[in-house]
């Protein structure tokens, strides 16, 4: 009875940790490498906003300027500071900050003047010199505002702080994105072994466009060529605002002896779509993006939408990643992306599927075309041996006397897997009132334990 009690307790423990860990859903990896935590200096805000701080960071830019689609400081009270917050799980190299402002009222919703930037590191906030590009100054709702970093600093988070405008002094966010280069050792969801024998991710310097292309990164590595020309058949770098540089890159999870890069463009427009002048290549080594010297075919000139472009690297490289990365072109300065695909020759370590075999391999799926061995004569038949007499079989034994034992016959004695309404179980006595009072309290604990985990909310 002890043991049966002591059982059920260590599944309460076990169910108990298990609610702990699936509570831990912000520490979870995710395709970035790295989990961003968003925060506000009021926590629960009384206007007609989002009472959730993960609008911030859904992606959703909020140009239906609906009320629902910002996060605002607002309280009924006055206030002279007010913050929007992204925290790390790991340590990441910042290089700035996009910051979209919410809705503008009549009392309130912006900064009184430009906010300053500041960075998260070891366990303070600190001041960051930062330019802002536009200039913040008269603008309406919805507005975005990139600050970029004097100089670039590893930190576990970053936010735009400032004072609150209008008499009811508040302001308000619908979208907060970080601006990086590198991570500290990231993590990424675990994927499974490919035929490739490594796995590919994706990446754009630019996570949340806002042109009429594809926001889905992955159509970068679909195998579609857009020969049809669709919007959504690229993905590309527009934002509305001018930059200077923009990226898109490969990232892969074992060293790959690259050789090159095909860059397909995506499609071309009067306001921008192409690099101006011709991209660079750079490969991932040690966590550094480094320029590497290359050659061009065709030569990267005058060309249509989706043209493709085989860069080919003057000395192969063994790295974990290469881009693409130049200045955008056109006077909305942006740059579209159809297909980008690694070239390579050799991979380290590759992982492969269980029970695949690549071309090329040491080990084949193709028959055995050696000479078959030479058959021996066979051996004279041995003379039979004599048969003994076979033994007298012995009466069987009374089978009430048989013990359960787990494998036989379910109505065949105590097994531990009969009916359990079939009388008394082989080893395991009945519960008298009292233990049977101690196991329900047991169970019921466990049960309460599992509303938990239901009810839990999911961010």
């Amino acid at each position: 009875m002890k043991k049966l009690l002591a059982l059920i307790l260590a599944s309460a423990l076990i169910f108990t940790a298990a609610t702990v860990l699936v509570s831990a859903e912000d520490s979870e990896p995710d395709e970035r490498g790295f989990v961003i935590t968003p925060s506000c200096s009021e926590t629960n805000p009384l206007g007609g906003g989002s009472k959730d701080v993960y609008t911030m960071i859904d992606g959703d830019y909020n140009q239906s300027c609906a009320n629902g689609g910002q996060y605002d400081t607002y309280t009924g009270s006055a206030a002279t500071n007010a913050w929007f917050a992204l925290t790390f799980d790991h340590n990441v190299h910042v290089t700035g900050i996009e910051f979209t402002e919410g809705n503008h009222y009549d009392d309130g919703g912006w900064f009184t003047e430009t906010p300053s930037v500041q960075i998260f590191k070891d366990g303070a906030w600190t001041d960051a010199e930062s330019s802002c590009s536009p200039a913040y100054g008269e603008h309406g709702s919805n507005a975005t505002f990139t600050f970029t970093l004097t100089e670039a600093v590893w930190c576990e988070g970053i936010r735009v702080t400032g004072t609150p405008g209008g008499y009811d002094t508040f302001v308000g966010c619908s979208e907060l994105v970080p601006l990086y280069d590198d991570i500290e050792n990231p993590t990424y969801p675990e994927k499974a072994p490919n035929e490739r024998g490594f796995n590919i991710t994706p990446g754009c310097s630019v996570r949340n466009p806002l042109g009429g292309g594809s926001k889905d990164i992955d159509t970068i590595t679909d195998g579609h060529y857009n020969e049809t020309g669709a919007n959504d058949g690229q993905y590309d770098t527009y934002t509305g605002s001018p930059t200077t540089n923009a990226w898109f890159a490969l990232t892969f999870d074992h060293n790959v002896h690259v050789t090159g890069v095909e860059f397909t463009e995506g499609l071309h427009y009067d306001n921008g779509g192409w690099f101006d002048p011709a991209p660079s290549v750079q490969v991932l080594k040690a966590g550094v993006w480094t320029d590497v010297e290359t050659t061009c075919d065709p030569a990267y000139g005058e060309h249509g939408s989706t043209a493709t472009f085989t860069f080919t690297l003057t000395e192969a490289e063994w790295c974990k990643g290469v881009r693409i990365s130049g200045t955008p072109g056109g006077y909305a300065t942006f740059v579209g992306c159809t297909e980008l695909t690694a070239l390579y020759d050799d991979i380290e370590d590759p992982t492969y599927p269980e029970g695949y075999v690549p071309d090329g391999s040491d080990e084949s799926n193709e028959p055995d075309e050696s000479e078959p061995e030479e058959l021996s004569e066979p051996e004279e038949p041995s003379e039979p041996e004599a048969v003994s007499e076979p033994e007298e079989v012995s009466e069987p034994e009374d089978e009430s006397d048989n013990e359960g034992n787990g494998n036989g016959d379910p109505n065949a004695g105590g097994n531990g897997n009969e009916d359990p309404d079939a009388g008394e179980q082989g080893g395991n006595d009945v519960p008298v009132n009292g233990d049977a009072g101690i196991i329900a309290l047991a169970v019921v604990s466990i049960l309460a334990l599992g509303g938990a985990v239901i009810v839990k909310k999911s961010k």
